[in-house]
């Protein structure tokens, strides 16, 4: 679904909206933990029932001011989450070598989200040796991803065999959410220059920064 919608205030001011979602629903899904793309699933009860879900939207603003100005300013966001439960409760058992699979699967949770904001000012000017063009703006952007296992493997083991011969077991401990994320700063400044009818020079400089940060992690 989508839609967009956009609203002139007077002559050089204008809001425009975006919205775009959509839904995806896959009853079984066959992965593994240990062959998450070969395993081979000897019941539905061994598979996930998946829900993803996604949203894109945006808001700008752009005038022109007087004769020579050029305004604008957006801020929108990118976000999709994807939702994984079990079709079965039995104990869980993968094979290494076969590679089969059996009992109920993990309840599982994936959160992404890009937050962006982006504003500009452009001024003309006749002069200075020809035309100029005139750019300065700025960019934020924020960039997240949750996990969280809300369950894990029915009373939260894993029981491995090779052959169908006990090998190991993995243990866990559930609910916990693990997240990470990046924040990307950005200015520029730049000039479109003129010289003459055949000749135009670029000229720009521009500024940007990464971060990497951790929020506060959830174990049990």
């Amino acid at each position: 679904i989508a839609g967009k919608a956009t609203w002139r205030i007077r002559d050089g001011h204008q809001i425009v909206g975006f919205v775009q979602g959509g839904r995806h629903r896959q009853p079984i899904r066959l992965d593994g933990f240990l062959s998450p793309s070969t395993a081979l699933n000897t019941s539905v009860d061994s598979t996930l029932d998946q829900l993803a879900t996604g949203l894109v939207w945006k808001a700008e603003w752009n005038a022109i001011a007087g004769r020579a100005v050029y305004v604008e300013a957006r801020v929108g966001q990118f976000a999709r989450s994807r939702a994984e439960r079990p079709n079965g409760s039995s104990p869980r058992t993968e094979d290494l070598l076969r590679p089969e699979v059996s009992g109920g699967n993990r309840d599982w949770r994936e959160d992404h989200e890009v937050d962006q904001a982006y504003g500009s000012v452009s001024y003309l000017r006749a002069g200075w040796g020809g035309r100029h063009e005139l750019t300065a703006g700025v960019q934020l952007l924020r960039w997240t991803v949750a996990e969280r296992w809300l369950h894990a493997y029915p009373g939260d083991v894993l029981h491995v065999t090779e052959n169908g011969t006990p090998r190991q077991v993995y243990l866990f401990q559930t609910p916990s959410r693990s997240e990470s994320g990046q924040w990307s700063y950005a200015a520029y400044a730049s000039d479109r220059w003129q010289v003459h009818d055949r000749v135009t020079i670029d000229l720009g400089v521009r500024l940007d920064r990464l971060r990497v940060f951790l929020p506060p992690q959830a174990p049990p």
